[in-house]
């Protein structure tokens, strides 16, 4: 019994160690063909020898030779290509041969011999872009030929544009009293017509601050009700009053601001006839009553500010005419007015010259002496004249 159990476990240590070692073997074949590199289908390796041992017979390796083209050539077909002056192009795809490359003898020193060498033409397919029909070429110089003419050079048009003048007016008695005077404005927008560069649409604003009652109480203690007058109004209540009336202008408004003093004219016509400021002859300069009680003189300085009524436009020292030419001297002193021309058009436009009054001229400003450059004094010491200062 013993022999018996000593020989089955010699026979099982046998057998597993055969099964062992073919699992062994097994894996090392599968490494060993992973690793190895595989050659191509349909073709051989060539063998290389030496070209001078005579007794080994030479190979040339078998090549595949690829398909032959088709005898039928590829259709043309044209596609439009859109272009950016609204004309097509004609887009023809076309098949041409490009002749092969040279083929080097695997063998060095040593011509292939086989017929399948030979290198056949290689066909591709090209696309050509062609203009269509009523398309310009290019003109001999490279330069595009146009289609259609050029252009004609922009045109410069002058746009006039609004223009604004004043008018400054003043009456009083003779002899002068206080309460048979008056200071009143006209500013003026000449807006041009269109189409045509000597015409101008007329449009007037006129502040002419008066009592409601049209009676003048120098020496009243309370306030009033005030209404604006128009121009025209204005005028035949100092004609009817047998007063003198001077007029100032019209003169342009320097373009710089008279948009802006445009703007403050019509805001405060239009605070004026809201009914929230009263008539005083003798208004206060102190805040609050100074803003909402005026005068005539003060309605329409009021413009250069509020408080500069007790500075530059005080009642007691100015009014009637006298008050009138001060507000235009301080206006052409602050380079608002043009004083060079008078725009007498204005007066035929507005319809005042049926109105008798005495035109009044402000002084037109001195030129601005320029200072002698060197090249004029080298010019004068050339010439041996004294250079040339202009006088105040």
């Amino acid at each position: 019994m013993n022999d018996y159990l000593r020989t089955t476990r010699l026979l099982r240590s046998a057998i597993l160690g055969c099964l062992c070692s073919g699992i062994a073997l097994f894996g090392s074949a599968t490494i060993l063909s992973a690793q190895a590199p595989q050659q191509p289908t349909g073709e051989r390796k060539p063998r290389v020898v030496d070209p001078a041992d005579n007794d080994v017979q030479l190979t040339t390796p078998a090549v595949v030779p690829s398909p032959a083209p088709s005898a039928t050539p590829s259709p043309t077909v044209p596609i439009p290509v859109p272009t950016g002056t609204g004309t097509t192009t004609t887009t023809t795809q076309k098949t041409i041969a490009v002749p092969p490359a040279e083929i080097k003898p695997t063998v060095p020193g040593v011509e292939p011999t086989n017929k399948e060498l030979t290198p056949q033409p290689t066909k591709i397919t090209v696309k050509e872009t062609q203009p269509a029909a009523g398309v310009p070429a290019a003109a001999p110089d490279g330069k595009p030929v146009l289609s259609a003419p050029a252009p004609a050079p922009e045109t410069l048009v002058y746009a006039p544009k609004d223009r604004y003048y004043m008018m400054i007016f003043g009456s009083e008695s003779v002899p002068r009293r206080a309460r048979f005077t008056h200071t009143w404005m006209t500013i003026v927008k000449a807006t041009p017509k269109p189409g045509k560069t000597d015409a101008y649409d007329v449009l007037a604003h006129t502040i002419s601050w008066m009592p409601r009652s049209l009676d003048i109480r120098v020496l009243a203690f309370r306030p009033e009700c005030g209404v604006n007058l128009t121009l025209q109004q204005t005028l035949d209540y100092v004609r009817c009053q047998g007063e003198c009336v001077a007029m100032w202008g019209p003169y342009e408004l320097n373009p710089t601001v008279a948009v802006d003093v445009y703007n403050r004219s019509v805001k405060q016509i239009a605070r004026l006839n809201s009914g929230r400021v009263l008539y005083k002859a003798r208004d206060p300069d102190t805040y609050p009553q100074m803003s909402y009680v005026s005068n005539c003189i003060h309605a329409v300085t009021d413009l250069d500010g509020i408080g500069r009524r007790s500075m530059m436009y005080d009642e007691t020292r100015y009014f009637g005419i006298a008050a009138s030419s001060n507000l235009a001297r301080i206006m052409a002193g602050a380079d608002r007015l043009d004083t060079s021309l008078t725009h007498d058009w204005l007066i035929e436009a507005l319809d005042i010259q049926r109105y008798r009054m005495s035109r009044r001229l402000l002084p037109k400003p001195k030129p601005v002496p320029q200072p002698v450059t060197a090249q004029q004094e080298a010019a004068c010491e050339s010439l041996k004249v004294a250079p040339l200062v202009t006088a105040d």
